[in-house]
């Protein structure tokens, strides 16, 4: 039998078998040579072979590092693409917010106009700073605040007749008012023996600087003295203290009124507020007393400047800072006609506290 005939008794599938394992021997022992090859002109040559070349002479199929592949065009071209479309992301409401803004500089009534209609404020560059008449309350804060409790103070000596004490309030009405609260009882004094727990704010209203101080009233509520820097002096302002109405909030209801008349309260505003009577839409507003106790509805005509105004206070309908609930405003208020009684309208808003700019007797 020749050495080429099959052996009787071996499967054709294991001579096969033993072929690839021969194959498979032959492809190891060629990888070791090419390793001890390699071991060799490194030792013999002393020099360093970086691990990409030993890769690249012992098997070049795993020539290219794996993290190497980060490059590769066909990533590239899928990161580019994901930066495009973010960069457009980015950029579309950019650009939609600057068009409306430079709209609105076009055309300000029409701008105002559909800002109104739509709730929305896009105005979001503000004023450049200056200075503010309450920046003087704030540079004399140490002898100011020392002063007006000295003020405070002699307010409850009971010598309200002398003429020093007739020159620290803001006007001659004022201090008549006092004087009739003070002898009827209606006064309540503050409780003054700790200033520790006083707390002082600042603003203004309109030209006039005012400064607050927070302290309990001797009938345990929660108590706000109001000082202005009137004449390079500093001057009680009574009526902002007491929110002094012409016609307090709770006695409005049912009263005919021959003029407008001035009213400290809070005014507040809800979105279900509104109402639409044939072609005119009525912003009302929430006139609530002094104690948050009672209130009386009254309206502005929508996109009237007196209406603006309050939104603005209120930042109602704003896309900057949280609305408020109400706030603090020194309003005239006439009969609304063809209204109930207890509706009035909103004739003039004289200041968004209960400071005036100027005061009115």
């Amino acid at each position: 039998m020749s050495e080429e005939e099959p052996k009787k008794g071996i499967p054709k599938k294991r001579r096969v078998k033993g072929a690839r394992r021969s194959n498979q021997s032959s492809s190891r022992k060629t990888l070791y040579l090419k390793r001890q090859e390699l071991l060799r002109e490194m030792v013999e040559g002393d020099k360093e072979v970086s691990l990409s070349d030993q890769i690249a002479r012992i098997d070049p199929k795993r020539a290219t590092p794996e993290e190497e592949k980060w490059g590769d065009k066909t990533r590239m071209k899928k990161g580019s693409n994901w930066l495009l479309w973010a960069v457009v992301g980015m950029a579309v409401p950019v650009l939609v917010v600057g068009f409306l803004i430079l709209s609105r500089g076009a055309n300000s009534q029409s701008g105002a106009e559909e800002a109104s209609a739509l709730n929305l404020d896009f105005d979001l560059m503000g004023d450049e700073e200056t200075v503010k008449p309450e920046d003087w309350f704030i540079e004399h804060s140490v002898e100011v605040f020392k002063g007006s409790l000295a003020i405070l103070e002699d307010f409850e000596k009971g010598d309200v007749g002398s003429e020093e004490l007739r020159g620290v309030f803001r006007s001659e009405g004022q201090y008549e008012r006092f004087v009739e609260a003070q002898e009827s009882g209606a006064w309540a004094g503050f409780s003054l023996d700790d200033p520790s727990a006083m707390k002082t704010d600042y603003g203004s209203s309109g030209e006039a600087g005012f400064m607050v101080i927070r302290l309990e009233r001797k009938d345990f509520r929660d108590g706000r003295a109001y000082f202005v820097h009137q004449d390079d002096e500093v001057r009680f302002d009574f009526d902002a203290t007491e929110a002094y109405s012409e016609v307090p909030v709770p006695e409005l209801t049912g009263r005919k009124l021959e003029e407008p008349v001035l009213v400290r309260a809070w005014i507040g505003k809800e979105p279900h507020f509104d109402a639409r009577s044939d072609e005119t839409v009525f912003s009302w507003y929430q006139v609530l007393d002094p104690g948050l106790a009672e209130f009386v509805w009254a309206y502005a005509r929508r996109g009237s400047e007196i209406d603006e105004r309050l939104r603005e206070e209120l930042n109602y309908g704003r896309l900057i800072e949280e609305r408020k609930r109400e706030f603090r405003g020194t309003v005239r208020l006439s009969n609304a006609t063809g209204f109930r009684e207890d509706e009035f309208e909103i004739v003039e808003l004289l200041a968004t506290e209960w400071v005036l700019s100027v005061q009115e007797d």
